[in-house]
Protein backbone atom coordinates (compact mmCIF):
# COMPACT_ATOMS: atom_id res chain seq x y z
CA UNK A 1 0.00 0.00 0.00
CA UNK A 2 2.08 2.62 1.47
CA UNK A 3 4.42 1.90 -1.87
CA UNK A 4 2.01 3.76 -4.25
CA UNK A 5 3.33 6.94 -2.59
CA UNK A 6 7.37 6.60 -2.81
CA UNK A 7 7.24 8.75 -6.28
CA UNK A 8 5.32 11.59 -3.88
CA UNK A 9 8.39 13.37 -2.70
CA UNK A 10 9.25 13.60 -6.49
CA UNK A 11 6.32 14.57 -8.15
CA UNK A 12 5.91 11.00 -8.96
CA UNK A 13 8.66 11.76 -11.97
CA UNK A 14 11.32 9.47 -11.03
CA UNK A 15 13.56 10.05 -13.71
CA UNK A 16 15.89 8.06 -12.44
CA UNK A 17 13.92 4.82 -11.38
CA UNK A 18 12.46 3.27 -8.33
CA UNK A 19 15.85 3.87 -6.09
CA UNK A 20 15.49 7.40 -6.61
CA UNK A 21 11.81 7.97 -5.27
CA UNK A 22 12.57 5.16 -2.54
CA UNK A 23 16.05 7.21 -1.35
CA UNK A 24 13.80 10.05 -1.89
CA UNK A 25 11.09 9.11 0.53
CA UNK A 26 13.73 7.84 2.91
CA UNK A 27 14.91 10.98 3.20
CA UNK A 28 11.63 12.63 3.69
CA UNK A 29 10.46 10.23 6.61
CA UNK A 30 13.90 9.76 8.36
CA UNK A 31 13.79 12.75 10.37
CA UNK A 32 12.70 12.32 14.09
CA UNK A 33 11.36 15.76 14.17
CA UNK A 34 8.87 15.51 11.39
CA UNK A 35 7.79 11.87 11.38
CA UNK A 36 4.93 12.30 13.21
CA UNK A 37 3.23 14.74 11.01
CA UNK A 38 4.31 13.06 7.99
CA UNK A 39 3.43 9.74 8.49
CA UNK A 40 -0.11 10.89 10.44
CA UNK A 41 -0.43 12.48 7.04
CA UNK A 42 0.38 9.37 5.00
CA UNK A 43 -2.18 7.19 7.10
CA UNK A 44 -5.21 10.10 7.07
CA UNK A 45 -5.24 9.89 3.59
CA UNK A 46 -4.61 6.48 3.38
CA UNK A 47 -7.80 5.53 6.23
CA UNK A 48 -9.75 8.37 4.19
CA UNK A 49 -10.11 5.79 1.22
CA UNK A 50 -11.59 3.44 3.32
CA UNK A 51 -8.81 0.88 4.04
CA UNK A 52 -8.55 -0.13 7.14
CA UNK A 53 -5.18 -2.44 6.59
CA UNK A 54 -1.71 -1.65 4.99
CA UNK A 55 1.32 -3.06 3.69
CA UNK A 56 4.32 -0.31 4.91
CA UNK A 57 7.07 -0.04 2.50
CA UNK A 58 10.48 -0.21 4.13
CA UNK A 59 11.19 3.60 3.16
CA UNK A 60 8.33 4.64 5.41
CA UNK A 61 9.68 3.57 8.25
CA UNK A 62 13.17 1.89 7.08
CA UNK A 63 14.51 -0.64 9.91
CA UNK A 64 18.31 1.09 9.14
CA UNK A 65 17.23 4.62 10.73
CA UNK A 66 14.02 4.40 12.67
CA UNK A 67 14.49 4.37 16.24
CA UNK A 68 12.18 2.78 19.31
CA UNK A 69 10.65 6.25 19.12
CA UNK A 70 9.84 6.29 14.97
CA UNK A 71 8.10 3.19 15.82
CA UNK A 72 6.01 4.32 18.90
CA UNK A 73 4.82 6.76 16.74
CA UNK A 74 4.00 4.86 14.44
CA UNK A 75 2.08 2.51 16.26
CA UNK A 76 0.04 4.80 17.86
CA UNK A 77 -0.76 6.76 14.13
CA UNK A 78 -1.88 3.37 13.16
CA UNK A 79 -3.73 3.06 15.85
CA UNK A 80 -5.42 6.34 15.67
CA UNK A 81 -6.41 5.61 11.82
CA UNK A 82 -7.41 2.37 12.39
CA UNK A 83 -5.20 0.58 10.34
CA UNK A 84 -3.75 -2.91 10.90
CA UNK A 85 0.24 -3.53 9.26
CA UNK A 86 -0.25 -7.13 7.38
CA UNK A 87 3.45 -6.64 5.96
CA UNK A 88 6.28 -4.97 5.79
CA UNK A 89 7.44 -5.00 2.15
CA UNK A 90 10.46 -3.55 0.24
CA UNK A 91 14.30 -4.47 -0.49
CA UNK A 92 16.28 -6.44 2.03
CA UNK A 93 19.46 -7.19 0.59
CA UNK A 94 21.22 -10.08 -0.71
CA UNK A 95 18.91 -13.23 0.64
CA UNK A 96 20.85 -16.35 -0.63
CA UNK A 97 21.29 -19.16 1.69
CA UNK A 98 25.45 -18.69 2.38
CA UNK A 99 25.14 -14.91 3.04
CA UNK A 100 21.67 -14.66 4.45
CA UNK A 101 21.04 -12.22 7.81
CA UNK A 102 18.68 -10.61 9.67
CA UNK A 103 17.17 -7.07 8.42
CA UNK A 104 19.45 -4.37 10.01
CA UNK A 105 22.09 -6.59 11.97
CA UNK A 106 25.72 -6.13 11.27
CA UNK A 107 27.63 -8.50 8.97
CA UNK A 108 29.79 -11.28 9.74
Amino acid sequence: MTANFVARQLGYKMSGGWGQGDTATNDYFRPLATFSERFDAMLAEIAALGFNAIDIWTAHLHYSWATPEHIEIARALLSKHKLRVVSYAGGFGITSPSSARPAGSAPR
